[in-house]
């Protein structure tokens, strides 16, 4: 039975381990070498130091490996290595010709029986089939990479010979496949280039299916690597000529392997996104911005009302809604219940002949060039009699109320709906939008629910509008094998709000576990919900050369405190914080209690708490200038 499977990316250090261990009292000894383990495998594993593995070679020869060397708990070893033979997997290596940057995949079985299998880094296709990436990582079982939907792997920015960015999405040994859907959460100060790669993101997706686009793209090279149904995808846009490799077979133009939708979401005027309007004239492109603006620069609130309001029929067309209006009740704390409100003017509501009344309205649009020319243009004379009847249904049973010029009915939608509402909320769907389409229908308006009351969705929170927009659009939106990029989702949430904000958004689309979600914040309380089996966290920071540092965590920051959160995370330094003066004693300890052996972990701490010194004045200056002294003395002291 197998216990475990990882792999290690080969380093020089493992393949000529001879040459690296020569010391003044050590003869050189060339041809040894050995399989490192990581800590974590060791102890999940249970390698011991010591223990002995049986190893049959893929020749048929038998070999027996080794566990020795120790981990920081030293019971636990830290490689495998011949066993009385430190060449044997020298030997190994050189008959696979192995080169640093290859890899090594140790199986471990119940039965001390150890299964290696070399894959050179040329072998991408292995590579792919195992979904190994990075220096370490445990292999998942074969049903667990199958259809793995769409996944980011890598980018890669560079000016000329200057590189910007290097981003890993996701720490080597992330599952490849999660019942939940996949989030990024990528955070940093202003200006550290969070929003930046949103849009540099948005910006190669419309490069690559739009050529208009290209010529657009301001660096001279961008380089994207994600995974879609298992194949890897390669992007590559050079001095603004896009070449795409499909597990390292060149694609023709047209026939890219793409994410089903590329969806920018933003609630603020000034994101960073590209502003494109919905159109029937680029319906089938996959980017879609959902941001607030409704031109380049400009941005009105009855657009976000009337914008929800379509989206909100669009998911009561297909049945979705009932589904939404749960999930988002309980994290905005409402009613289980939404009602759209419908407004025509009352000369069209009372007119005559309505039938003819509306063709006119569909030629009047048919013979201009607008978005909604499309959509009319499907509307047949049947149809028109039927929008016609509906219309004089509405007025024969008074469902509607005039104020004036008015004329205002609407639909209710609600968890408590009936199979026979909802079916005919679906009927009038259709109905509804091509009165839209046809200008009939001036203004849709939503109303929310809490505790009984109904209020318009103009009354409503800026944080409760900032969900209802953003997730309806969202989920009007989104296909399988998507792309979400959702820049700081934070803005006007109450803090509770953005604590539970991942895992809502998890809840609302559990069904679309194919997509990636790549999220843009400053809020720390985003990170402590963000679940390590289905997410990954990027730190962003410039340098003291204004480079930037892009950090990839390899550690689970689920339920952490915010305090945890602002010093280990994002480097705050608070007032009492618990982990910044726990650093601070545990340094005072080592360098007062003279632990040599501990001058590694004292070099960590002094560069982990140097960045944090306020002033010349700052009392954490002297603890500092003491430890550097310390460390001087130390390293004089070995190398005489």
């Amino acid at each position: 039975m197998i216990t475990g499977v990882y792999y290690i990316q080969l380093k020089d250090a493992h393949i000529n381990w001879g040459k690296h261990r020569k010391t003044n009292t050590r003869k050189l000894r060339e041809e040894e070498a050995y399989i490192a383990i990581p800590a974590e495998y060791a102890y999940a594993y249970n390698l011991k130091k010591g223990d002995i593995y049986l190893c049959v070679l893929e020749n048929g020869k038998s070999i027996e490996l080794k566990a020795s060397g120790s981990q920081s708990r030293k019971e636990y070893a830290k490689q495998f290595e011949g066993n009385g033979n430190l060449k044997i997997i020298y030997d190994w290596y050189k008959s696979n010709n192995a080169v640093e940057g290859d890899y090594v995949v140790v199986t471990i079985h119940d039965n001390k029986t150890i299964d290696l299998e070399f894959i050179s880094a040329a072998d991408h296709m292995r590579l792919l089939n195992l979904n190994i990436f990075g220096k370490k990582g445990k292999i998942s079982k074969l049903d667990e990479r199958v259809n793995v939907g769409f996944r980011l792997i890598s980018l890669k920015l560079k000016n000329r010979e200057s590189e910007h960015y290097n981003i890993r999405f996701f720490p080597d040994d992330l599952k490849s496949k999660s019942e939940r859907p996949i989030t990024t959460l990528i955070i940093g100060a202003n200006g550290a280039g969070k929003s930046f790669i949103l849009m540099i993101l948005s910006d190669i997706f419309n490069a690559v299916q739009n050529t208009n686009s290209v010529s657009q793209l301001k660096y001279t090279y961008y380089g994207l690597k994600y995974i879609l149904n298992g194949d890897l995808i390669e992007i590559e846009i050079i001095n603004r000529a896009v070449i795409i490799h499909k597990n390292d077979v060149l694609l023709d133009k047209g026939n890219y392997a793409l994410p089903k939708k590329v969806l920018a979401v933003a609630f603020m005027l000034n994101d960073k996104f590209h502003f494109k309007q919905n159109t029937a004239l680029n319906e089938n492109n996959i980017y879609e911005y959902l941001g607030v603006r409704v031109t380049s620069n400009a941005s009105w609130t009855s657009s976000i009302g009337n914008k929800i309001a379509e989206c909100l029929v669009n998911l009561a067309s297909n049945e979705r809604l009932q589904d939404f209006i749960e999930r988002l009740s309980k994290y905005l704390e409402l009613d289980s219940k939404l009602s759209i409100g419908c407004e025509i003017s009352a000369s069209d509501f009372w007119h005559d002949d309505l039938k003819t009344y509306l063709i006119k309205c569909g030629q009047k649009i048919t013979d201009q060039e607008e978005f909604r020319r499309d959509a009319v243009k499907r509307i047949s004379e049947d149809d028109y009699e039927i929008l016609a009847e509906y219309l004089s249904e509405i007025r024969k049973n008074n469902l509607y109320i005039q104020e004036g010029n008015k004329i205002q009915f609407g639909v209710v939608f609600s968890t408590d709906n009936t199979r026979d509402e909802i079916l005919k909320v679906k009927n009038d769907y259709k109905l509804i939008r091509d009165l839209c389409n046809l200008k009939v229908i001036k203004n849709l308006s939503l109303y929310l629910y809490k505790k009984g009351e109904k209020y318009s969705f103009d009354d409503a929170s800026s944080g409760e509008k900032h969900i209802l927009y953003s997730f309806a659009n969202i989920f009007n939106t989104i296909q399988e094998n998507s792309l979400v990029l959702i820049d700081e989702p934070e803005i006007s949430l109450h803090p509770n709000w953005q604590i539970k904000y991942i895992s809502f958004l998890k809840d609302v689309f559990k069904h679309y576990n194919s997509c990636h979600f790549v999220i843009a914040t400053h809020s720390h309380y985003l990170v402590s919900d963000l679940d390590p089996e289905s997410s990954s966290l990027i730190t962003m920071e410039n340098g003291q050369n204004n480079e930037k540092i892009v950090n990839t965590i390899n550690y689970s920051t689920y339920a952490w405190s915010a305090e945890n959160i602002l010093y280990n995370v994002f480097g705050v330094r608070m007032t009492r914080n618990y982990y910044f003066d726990f650093d601070v004693r545990q340094l005072l300890y080592l360098i007062s209690h003279q632990k040599k052996e501990e001058l590694l972990n004292i070099k960590k701490l002094y560069c982990k708490l140097n960045k944090y010194v306020l002033d010349e004045n700052d009392p954490l200056k002297c603890v500092l200038d003491e430890a550097k002294e310390y460390i001087n003395n130390v390293e004089c002291g070995e190398s005489s």
